[in-house]
């Protein structure tokens, strides 16, 4: 059974145990009346009076609290951005990023605030609009000499420890397609630091990670290497972070674009804030 963390007023979360904060009637009845939002998903959105969001950890889009379990984030914050538009309640429903896809498309939930990688195989199946880039380095044992550059990557003695599901997943088969890939599912917080635990374990010989996570890298595991080795400056490969959401639902897709594009500059200001070391280092 999931648990289902509600949030109220913009940027400030609530525990399941909290009272819910209902947005008023008139701005769900200004937001129904418009012909732009009028579409199969926000109809229902309405009529259940609340948006249902997938989250997932990655930082700098969503994170946890570990005290608390109250979710923060920058896709977080325009999940409210989104509710509030359309004048419903945020509802928060912790996903897997192997299934968070799938929960669009069976409807269990309306959109994907986690942070999706485009990649060609979501293109399929679901809508995705993008409103930030995130760069992708790898890192290895300090004491693996046969891995020092990208180009070494592409060798089928060459074990990549990844997330099932995940973008950064799907890009790396099609960019190393002579690597074996080691995939597993992801727990709560763990992406990078599970990531570490497999390279240092010697189950894998090199593990993604988000470039922006490279000074955490450096600082705490100072046994691991970085490929590239002037990461972040440089980076394997970049790919759009996105929203996701049902293909082909206009009034949805209309709601995503007026929230990213109303909201580009907090949007850019929360990116930079969460990716700083007091929100990427996990508390202990």
């Amino acid at each position: 059974m999931q648990r289902v963390v509600r949030v109220g007023a913009f940027g400030v979360m609530l525990a399941l145990a909290a009272s819910t904060v209902v947005a008023p009637i008139a701005a769900q009845d200004d937001a129904r009346s418009n012909p732009l939002y009028q579409g199969p998903l926000t109809e229902r959105i309405w009529e259940s009076g609340k948006l249902r969001a997938g989250v997932a950890l990655f930082l700098p889009f969503v994170g946890q609290d570990p005290s608390t379990g109250e979710y923060f984030g920058t896709g977080v914050e325009i999940g409210q951005r989104m509710a509030e538009k359309l004048g419903v309640e945020l509802e928060l429903v912790p996903q897997d990023f192997s299934v968070i896809v799938a929960g669009i498309q069976s409807g269990q939930i309306d959109v994907a605030i986690a942070g999706l990688f485009i990649t060609p195989e979501r293109l399929q199946v679901i809508d995705m609009y993008p409103y930030a880039t995130m760069g992708t380095c790898w890192i290895a044992l300090a004491t693996n000499d046969k891995i020092n550059t990208l180009a070494d990557l592409n060798s089928p003695d060459v074990t990549m420890a990844q997330i099932e599901g995940g973008g950064t997943y799907q890009l790396s088969r099609a960019k190393y397609p002579l690597a074996q890939q080691r995939t597993r599912l992801i727990g709560t917080g763990e992406e990078l630091f599970g990531h570490i635990a497999e390279v240092t374990a010697g189950n894998a010989d090199v593990a993604p990670f988000d470039s922006v996570l490279a000074p955490v890298v450096l600082a705490d595991h100072p046994q691991l290497k970085l490929i590239p080795e002037d990461c972040p400056s440089s980076t394997d490969f970049t790919a759009g972070v996105s929203l996701g959401y049902p293909k082909a639902d206009p009034g949805i897709h209309q709601v995503v674009q007026e929230v990213i594009a109303e909201n580009r500059d907090a949007v850019e200001a929360n990116l930079l804030k969460f990716s700083s070391l007091e929100f990427l280092r996990p508390q202990q």
